[in-house]
């Protein structure tokens, strides 16, 4: 890929990374990629749009998604022609692992294992909820209300819901999808198993006895599954667990610890301070005075 054809892409807010531009479109925007996904949703007008090697004349109404690193660039067609581009990092999609919605949809759509449609055309019901979600997402961003991100990643989830099925409808992709959407992996069950034990000392070569596999290889299957070791993996898991039980309970925080599998309240402490840049202690009396406890990313 081109280096020189690489946008170097902003924004406003590192911790919340997304940008939305509602704006007449030039008369070109010249071939580039960047690392972010996009969605552009033509208001009016029209527009001759290049994803990769496709041309495609493009009209109100329509939907286009550029995957990361997808090169593409577009001309204008019509006068007035006006387009909203939604630009925005895919952390906004992750959730850590936490549960099977990363290994199962995310990840294959970030590496373009399942290949989703480019072009949605307007007419499609799905499409037509894909723009109703554009809409909301829209305003969410700019009234910036309380809790405004939260609507803005649930809009993006339902957006990329709609595309899979889409894509599922697809005569060409269903089959690819249906395939990598039902397969298995060699460790299915292994994040229930861990959600369910966090109090108990989790080995890991038990677990590799448990899916008969050398110790090795259960760590490999693991972080490709995860992308994170057991270790880091069962102490985000205990952590959350321990947020809401600072939230919602008044149990002694060494109590805490001992019920989520730490070994001692030193180390709940050092690993909760790590991820949180605040310890139990001050995360709870926080989340007890504004019912919302939100740390400073910066």
């Amino acid at each position: 890929m081109e280096k020189g054809f690489k946008e170097q892409t902003s924004f406003l807010n590192q911790a919340f990374p997304i940008n939305i531009f509602t704006l007449p479109a030039p008369d070109y925007i010249y071939v580039h990629w960047h690392e972010h996904l996009e969605l552009v949703y033509i208001i009016s007008g029209s527009l001759t749009m290049q994803i990769d090697t496709t041309f495609t004349e493009v009209f109100e109404g329509d939907v286009v998604f550029v995957n990361s690193k997808q090169v593409h660039s577009t001309k204008n067609e019509s006068p007035g022609t006006k387009l909203i581009a939604i630009v925005f990092n895919e952390r906004l999609l992750r959730n850590a692992h936490l549960d099977y919605t990363e290994h199962r949809y995310i990840l294959p759509i970030l590496n373009q294992e399942i290949h989703l449609p480019t072009f949605l055309e307007r007419e499609n019901r799905l499409t037509k909820q894909i723009v109703d979600s554009i809409i909301r997402l829209v305003c969410e961003f700019d009234s910036k209300m309380l809790g405004y991100e939260l609507s803005i990643k649930s809009d993006l989830f339902k957006i990329f819901t709609a595309i899979i099925r889409y894509a599922h409808e697809s005569v060409l992709n269903s089959s690819v999808i249906k395939r990598t959407l039902d397969s298995t992996h060699p460790l299915d069950g292994i994040l229930q198993y861990l959600q369910s034990n966090l109090d108990k000392h989790i080995s890991l070569t038990e677990l590799a006895r448990q899916y008969n596999v050398s110790a090795s290889h259960f760590c490999r299957l693991f972080k490709g599954l995860t992308g994170n070791t057991l270790l880091k993996y069962l102490n985000q898991l205990r952590i959350q667990q321990a947020e809401k039980l600072l939230r919602e309970s008044e149990m002694p925080i060494s109590e805490i610890a001992e019920r989520l599998g730490f070994s001692s309240l030193s180390h709940f402490e050092r690993v909760f301070r790590k991820m949180h840049f605040s310890n139990p202690s001050a995360f709870r009396a926080k989340a007890k005075t504004s019912g919302i406890y939100i740390y400073d990313m910066n």
